[in-house]
């Protein structure tokens, strides 16, 4: 399987290629694009068999960091003689194997994200001082995932994969401020670039982050959680306001003949009132015989209602627009009344 550098500059794509020759000791050092990256494929089962680019929520969801043993650096025989170093300075910062590191953009590449790459630093070689090359594993932006950014992405997140590359030493701008989320960790503060999931780039498969709620989704760090000191539940922001838009919200259909309707209504509760006392309808009203038929197509209306959390309450207000009167929850118009926050999963109040 041949790795798509994705990550390389377009100059470097466009290189060319050459027959395998040998290569003698006065040969000029290649350059980090020189070399060729291939991954031998694994012979799976039918039943392991994946589908690609999806969150994996298996147990058994199997990443390796640093595929090595399964990589074929072309030129063939090139790559293993040159010389392996534990550490390199691009002045006046100091790397080592494992250092994640920001990695320039090249001018010309064109994204809709402006930040640096993010890689680790699993190999470091060099020819001489102006050929030092690093074996790196990318980490990727949420955009750049094949499935795109999830709505559970924060805005400083990365995921941490085992896309293999050989880039320049010098391509490095600076060590990564970034750290592994451990989501089981309540009290830990997220406050620069962090990852928790891992993306397979052999099968393309992208771990599933712990799950919450009783919706079973996930968490947005950059969006509100609260626990229930019950039964542990951390619940979703939306999930609770959404539960209260829903016990408020009163579906009724709205005519977009109303007016028409409520007159002949009302012309109809006259007449019957006026048989019921002995007396003829008035001159001009309207009679079973003569009462026009009003067909009033009906449309559903989007609750007026807006419901947030403030504090340990739940508050909602009424709202009216286009000065409709009806009360879609029950309360008066432009009211706010605040609730108590109760667990979607224990209905224990949520403090």
């Amino acid at each position: 399987m041949m790795v798509k550098r994705a990550k390389r500059n377009q100059a470097a794509a466009s290189r060319k290629t050459s027959k395998k020759r040998a290569r003698h000791e006065d040969d000029e050092p290649l350059d980090a694009h020189d070399f060729e990256i291939r991954i031998k494929p694994v012979k799976t089962t039918g039943s392991r068999k994946r589908k690609h680019s999806q969150i994996s929520t298996s147990d058994d969801f199997d990443f390796q960091l640093d595929l090595a043993g399964r990589l074929e650096i072309l030129p063939a025989g090139v790559w293993e003689n040159v010389r392996e170093y534990k550490t390199f300075i691009v002045e006046p910062i100091h790397f080592q194997q494992g250092s994640i590191v920001e990695v320039k953009r090249p001018a010309d590449h064109e994204s809709t994200e402006s930040r640096p790459w993010v890689a680790r630093v699993l190999q470091i070689k060099a020819s001489d001082s102006s050929h030092v090359y690093l074996r790196v594993a990318w980490f990727y932006w949420p955009d750049e995932l094949p499935m795109g950014r999830q709505d559970y992405h924060g805005v400083n997140e990365l995921i941490e994969s085992n896309h293999p590359d050989i880039i320049d030493a010098m391509s490095i701008e600076n060590l990564a401020d970034i750290k592994e989320w451990d989501e089981s960790n309540e009290d830990e503060e997220l406050s620069a670039y962090y990852y928790r999931q891992k993306f397979d780039y052999p099968t393309q498969q992208l771990s599933a982050p712990r799950t919450i709620c009783v919706c079973g989704g996930y968490q947005n760090p950059d969006t509100r959680i609260l626990q229930c000191q019950s039964c542990k539940t951390w619940l979703h922001e939306d999930c609770i306001t959404a539960d209260a838009m829903r016990r408020h919200y009163k579906p009724f259909k709205f005519s977009r003949f109303t007016e028409k309707l409520r007159a002949a209504e009302a012309a109809e509760a006259a007449e019957a009132a006026s048989k019921s006392a002995g007396k003829q309808p008035k001159k001009g009203s309207t009679s079973p015989e003569t009462k026009p038929v009003i067909k009033a197509e009906t449309i559903r209306v989007e609750p007026q209602i807006a419901v947030l959390i403030v504090g340990d309450k739940i508050r909602i207000k009424e709202q009216s627009k286009n000065h409709d009167r009806d009360s879609d929850s029950g309360l008066d118009l432009d009211t706010i009344t605040d609730e108590a926050i109760h667990c979607l999963n224990c209905d224990e109040v949520v403090e």
